[in-house]
């Protein structure tokens, strides 16, 4: 196995599990700046001793929000074109040594330089066809297609 072949499989890795403890707003807007995960405090309520009947109901289930991975790497966005339902998160992780960018050609959004190993993330909220580019390097391109 490759430096990078274990370089992209652990950068995917480590992309999923910061992906699974985020939640969406359901605004629409670009999530920006570092994600830290933390966990829950030891409760310090003591056990009961007595059961009483159950009156409360289920907990309401959450929605699901899908979350799609296209990678930067060799000068190159992978998949180039993805297909997404409205309200999925695209996130998109740099695994090449240099900056890179992921530019909408509508302004929706501009993820500015993604550091080498840093990542941008966008929630799409309305159904079209957006092309995008590498501000830096502007033969990348790709195509987001929402559903």
């Amino acid at each position: 196995m490759t430096a990078r072949t274990i370089r992209t499989l652990t950068v995917a890795v480590l992309g999923l599990a910061v992906l699974a403890g985020c939640s969406s707003d359901d605004s629409g807007t670009e999530a920006t700046g570092d994600t830290t995960t933390s966990a829950p405090a030891p409760s310090t309520t003591a056990p009961s001793t007595t059961t009483a009947p159950s009156t409360t109901a289920p907990p309401p289930t959450a929605t699901a929000v899908e979350t799609t991975a296209v990678m930067i790497e060799d000068y190159a966005f992978g998949p180039e074109v993805i297909r997404v339902p409205v309200g999925a998160t695209v996130t998109w992780t740099n695994l090449d040594d240099f900056r890179h960018t992921t530019t909408s050609e509508t302004d929706l959004w501009d993820s500015a330089p993604i550091d080498p190993s840093g990542s941008f993330s966008h929630t799409f909220t309305d159904a079209g066809t957006y092309a995008y580019l590498c501000n830096i390097h502007n033969y990348m391109q790709g195509q987001v297609v929402v559903e």
